[in-house]
């Protein structure tokens, strides 16, 4: 009788644990027992040894990036350490002892953005400066053109302007790769144009959104995005645009269903709400309230999300108020896979490389793939830059430095490391652009290609775009080149919105 107990329960063990089996341990057990069979050579037995050491690992996106880097002999040292930073998976955020951080408080909280993208410090004006660089996540992100009360003294608080007047634009235009509001379009317009996105799959139909609530959460979206010289609102439209015209132009609607096309475009206009001008590395250094709060863990894009859900909550502005618990509780979790997606050094080789091993098979009815593509599609609007029309992707090429240079100063003035690509000192525009193409936008968007084929003309830009950089590196020292940035701005013509004649 105990015997065939102990026989029964043995079976009942090896049921559950072949259950539970995950298929990396199905793969693990699979090659070590290839691996104790007689009659393998040296070579093959040595060979499957190394799988096995690496099947083991803790983290298995992590590519080599020691012997990999060593390849590239022209790599700069700067774009070195941005990768070993970057795209090191199991370093994260570059995390200073507790000894080496300044004391938490003691970052200058009255900080703001000059036109040059400098920092003013204590009360110092120039101008009309940003919105405050430090100031507290939720505090009032204050007023501005598209406020309420500035839009009711315009007459512009109407329903016809909101949808209408203000959107007097048609779609082909909107689907184009070269539509360009960074300059010229008002804010105001760019809101009313994200609602065109949703009335072009009939989302507002479909899910039975509310109008007046949806006009009152874009504004307060807009409200939430400060002054810095790249995460600011324009930049998460024309992020937003990008995932317009891979969804329509290059067909990965196609792939997607009808709720999930929802959760991308709200994602992207959502991706950086209420972002500082600061980067994770930098929150987490200095021991900042955000990064307490979230333990360090994709700071910033866990805050993106906190804000915009708790927008939502608001009854006046949520306009998702008709979808059904289980239709939102997906939404949700779609939207925070796709904004969470969005930090590279935790996420940007994983989702790579999982994304990479299923489009041989791709399956649309498979959830698991269709979540996956909606992460690429979201890490490719959001690093879209580089791939624009060259005098877009130059600028918004500057305007990110002139943000980066400004941490990299305000770093340096609190005795921290200055992050790599942040030394106004050290860094050169055109070598850095080429190698964020080569390293991580082109293998991306390459990958995305082997899908979606209509993305070929863009990888044809990317490779326009490098060989333009390249023809502008000089001998000229770093700092003379990069303090002409906001100088060059202030003679740049304003591109308004066309469309490029290759589509």
């Amino acid at each position: 009788k105990v015997t065939e107990l102990e026989h029964e329960l043995e079976q009942l063990q090896l049921q559950v644990s072949e259950a539970v089996k995950t298929p990396v341990q199905v793969i693990y057990r699979t090659v070590e027992g290839i691996s104790r069979q007689e009659g393998l050579t040296e070579e093959v037995r040595n060979a499957l040894s190394v799988i096995i050491q690496s099947l083991s690992s803790s983290n298995l996106y992590e590519p080599a990036f020691a012997s990999e880097l060593r390849s590239f002999d022209s790599l700069d040292d700067a774009t070195r350490e941005w990768l070993n930073v970057e795209l090191s998976v199991r370093k994260g955020a570059a995390v200073l002892p507790a000894r080496q951080r300044p004391a938490i408080g003691s970052t200058p909280r009255s900080s703001s953005f000059t036109s040059s993208g400098k920092l003013l410090q204590d009360g110092q004006a120039e101008g009309t400066a940003g919105t405050s660089l430090l100031q507290d996540a939720m505090g009032d992100p204050g007023t501005g053109p598209g406020d309420l009360a500035s839009r009711q003294s315009r007459g512009l608080d109407r329903d016809d302007a909101f949808y209408l007047a203000e959107a007097d634009v048609d779609f082909a235009t909107l689907q184009s790769w070269s539509c360009n509001m960074y300059r010229d379009e008002s804010e105001d317009r760019l809101l009313a144009l994200f609602a065109l996105f949703l009335e072009d799959f009939d989302l507002i139909e479909e899910f039975a959104l509310d109008r007046g609530r949806l006009r009152r959460f874009l504004r307060q979206v807009r409200k939430r995005y400060k002054a810095n010289p790249y995460h600011n609102f324009r930049h998460v439209w024309d992020v937003t645009q990008a995932c317009y015209h891979f969804l329509t132009f290059c067909k990965a609607a196609d792939l997607l269903s009808s709720l999930e096309v929802l959760s991308l475009l709200i994602s992207a206009l959502c991706h950086d709400l209420d972002h500082p001008g600061l980067n994770n590395v930098f929150l987490v250094n200095t021991g900042a309230e955000l990064a307490i709060l979230y333990n360090d863990i994709s700071v910033l894009e866990n805050h993106h999300v906190c804000v915009l859900f708790k927008l939502l909550q608001q009854d006046e502005l949520n306009f998702l108020c008709d979808l059904p618990r289980p239709q939102f509780q997906t939404l949700r979790r779609l939207v925070i896979n796709n904004i969470l997606a969005t930090d590279v050094a935790r996420f940007h080789v994983e989702i790579c490389t999982k994304f990479g091993a299923i489009v041989p098979a791709f399956d649309k009815e498979n959830p698991e793939h269709r979540g996956l593509l909606l992460q690429m599609l979201m890490k490719a609007g959001d690093i879209s830059n580089p791939c624009r029309p060259f005098e877009t992707a130059k600028y918004w090429a500057e305007s990110l430095f002139l943000e980066t240079f400004a941490q990299g100063d305000l770093e340096r003035q609190l005795d921290l490391p200055v992050s790599p690509m942040m030394d106004r000192e050290t860094v050169q525009l055109p070598q850095s652009q080429i190698n964020f193409v080569k390293f991580v936008v082109m293998p991306m968007y390459k990958s995305l290609c082997d899908l979606l084929p209509a993305i070929t003309p863009i990888i044809e830009l990317l490779n326009s775009n490098s060989a333009e950089w390249k023809s502008r590196i000089t001998p000229t020292s770093p700092s003379s080149s990069t303090e002409s940035v906001a100088a060059a701005r202030d003679d740049e013509s304003k591109p308004r919105l066309t469309s490029s004649p290759r589509e």
